[in-house]
């Protein structure tokens, strides 16, 4: 699944759109980092299934 979005490539920005199962924990140095997983990530604008899961750190930048 992810070779699709390998195929992508950095070139141009893509909407993706995915559906919200958990928040989680990875563990760094000293403390616990929140990470948030996406399930069913699919391109916005055809709607094609990019991936079956991604984990994303939960910064400041995403919840602005």
């Amino acid at each position: 699944m992810r070779k699709k979005l390998q195929q992508l490539g950095p070139q141009m920005r893509h909407v993706f759109i995915g559906r919200f199962e958990r928040v989680g924990y990875k563990k760094s140095y000293r403390y616990c980092r929140p990470t948030l997983l996406l399930t069913h990530v699919a391109l916005a604008e055809t709607g094609e299934l990019i991936t079956d899961h991604l984990w994303l750190n939960y910064t400041k930048g995403f919840l602005a």
